[in-house]
């Protein structure tokens, strides 16, 4: 009994020691390096996609939820949910919102992750050489339009913010200074032109697959809203034909 569990260590032994070089050698899965995956084509439309998968970051509750709570606030809605707690419901229904609550951190900080998605975008594609010009310009004009939507859903709400164009440090967004309502959407504003410019016409796009994508008369759209918002009037009317 006593050699059938020498030889069985043993031979565990030279089963481990056999496959540690493989196991070592082997490509980190699941995840990815800035520098060195902006390369193709397919890689920073992937990233671009990432932009848009942050409107929601597939659960509603991380940002949908602060939609259907500001309902409460108004007739077209009210709390009634009898099946788990309502702390992060019943401040902001009664109009008490504070800085702790889950509900609000939760939008906070999803949307500045959408911004840094943009941002990544915006720092490594214009630099991939293999993209054609036209390709690579779209890339960035829907990266700069979804930054322009992240911050006016963010001025909408809390007014001027903090605005992070690059892609800022923890320590680098702890220290930035909360800009102005007037700042903020000058940000949005120049976002969105910069992408109208780019952006091709719902004509244009005739794949499939650039369903959902954004595009000029979109963006145009944003805009006008975002000017309305500022009460200019006069600039929204003419915002269509940029």
């Amino acid at each position: 009994m006593k050699n059938i569990f020498k030889y069985s260590i043993i031979a565990a032994a030279a089963m481990l020691t056999g496959c540690t070089d493989d196991f070592l050698s082997q490509d980190v899965k699941g995840t990815q390096v800035l520098d060195n995956y902006f390369t193709t084509s397919e890689e920073c439309l992937a990233s671009v996609y990432g932009c848009y998968q942050s409107i929601a970051f597939d659960d509603w509750w991380q940002v949908y939820n602060t939609y259907v709570t500001a309902d409460i606030c108004t007739d077209d809605g009210w709390m009634n949910n009898t099946t788990q707690g309502q702390d992060g419901y019943i401040d902001l229904a009664l109009y008490q919102g504070k800085t702790t609550s889950g509900t609000l951190s939760n939008f906070w900080q999803y949307r500045y992750k959408g911004i840094h998605n943009c941002n990544v975008v915006l720092e490594y594609v214009p630099g991939v050489s293999s993209l054609q010009e036209d390709v690579k310009n779209r890339y960035i004009a829907e990266a700069k339009a979804l930054r322009g939507y992240f911050y006016f859903e963010l001025v909408k709400n809390f007014g001027g913010v903090p605005l992070v164009t690059t892609m800022a440090t923890p320590v680098d967004a702890a220290n930035m200074k909360r800009a102005s309502i007037a700042e903020t959407y000058a940000q949005i504003e120049q976002d969105y032109k910069d992408a109208i410019e780019y952006l091709p016409l719902r004509s244009e796009t005739v794949k499939n697959s650039e369903l959902g994508r954004l595009t000029k008369g979109a963006v145009q759209g944003l805009l006008a809203k975002a000017l309305l918002y500022q009460e200019k009037y006069d600039e929204a009317k003419t915002s269509s034909t940029r």
